[in-house]
């Protein structure tokens, strides 16, 4: 199966491009350009070589040549950079890209904008899932179900019981994802070692002034060997990913043909089996669980 279906399969079609290559080579560019002018602002930059730089970047260079030629160096930076300057005619301007800035800065700022985007996504779905399970919870407050545990009878309780702690599951994702973003998401900036040592004592001025041109967030100080943040996120959002899957996995269950307490709607092309005609299948359910 081409990779291409299986990530659809589990993904959209947004979020597939907040984290594709023309994404990612978009916010290379807006970081090189963004230092340039964060340099400029600060007067360690003429305004002339800022504007020569950023006049660089406002093309995308082409995406499989450059893919090829950053697997072959270990990083975009390398070849990203070295192409970038080759577009300013000036030897002298052309040196002033990317400088003060090293690999790691480029790839964790272009990682963090991405992963910006991907979050104003998730906040968005988020929002429409929540109005859902509210509504779904305000219509069936007092409709009668069978309770089960450990997937067996018990005693009754109401289907809007059920909703309100799935619409609660969600929630508390949706708060720890945000809570966890606001610590992530933020600019990386130190340079050859960290240390922001080529700014001429200005490096966290310039840091946040990169920071507020690309619209993240500032940094008390370069974050790029500790990861905590970052893997705090990620685990933020496998919670979310595994409040939504418990939805999923509830309902897959109640619509069993044994149990048939709860259906998907039917849409055309949807639910079918490709060998047997009467079944109803809860594919919903199994995107959001893949």
């Amino acid at each position: 199966m081409p990779s291409l279906i299986r990530a659809r399969a589990a993904s959209t079609d947004a979020m597939l491009e907040a984290f594709g290559d023309a994404a990612l080579l978009r916010a290379a560019l807006r970081f090189e350009a963004g230092l340039a002018r964060a340099r400029a602002d600060l007067g360690l930059l003429d305004s002339v070589s800022a504007e020569a730089i950023e006049s660089a970047c406002a093309e995308p260079p082409e995406i499989e040549p450059l893919a090829a030629a950053a697997a072959h160096a270990g990083t975009l930076a390398i070849p990203l950079v070295a192409l970038l300057r080759a577009r300013i005619p000036a030897p002298a301007i052309a040196a002033e890209l990317h400088k003060g800035a090293t690999s790691q800065d480029l790839a964790d700022t272009v990682l963090v904008l991405q992963a910006k985007t991907g979050m104003d996504l998730i906040r968005q779905e988020g929002r429409r899932l929540r109005q859902a399970l509210a509504a779904l919870t305000e219509a069936h407050l007092a409709t009668p179900m069978l309770g089960r545990t450990l997937l067996q009878p018990a005693l009754p309780i109401t289907f809007g019981l059920k909703t309100a702690q799935w619409l609660l599951g969600i929630d508390d994702a949706l708060a720890r994802s945000e809570a966890e973003a606001e610590r992530a998401l933020r600019i990386q900036l130190g340079g050859a070692t960290g240390s922001l040592a080529d700014f001429d004592g200005q490096g966290q001025a310039v840091s946040d002034r990169l920071a507020d041109i690309l619209g993240l967030a500032p940094a008390l100080a370069p974050w790029h060997a500790r990861r905590e943040a970052l893997a705090g996120l990620a685990s933020a959002l496998a919670i979310l990913v595994g409040a939504i899957g418990k939805i999923a996995r509830d309902l897959s269950l109640l619509t069993q043909a044994e149990v048939a307490e709860a259906f998907e709607p039917r849409l055309a092309g949807r639910g079918g089996s490709s060998a047997m005609a009467h079944k109803r299948n809860p594919t919903a359910c199994q995107t959001v669980l893949s």
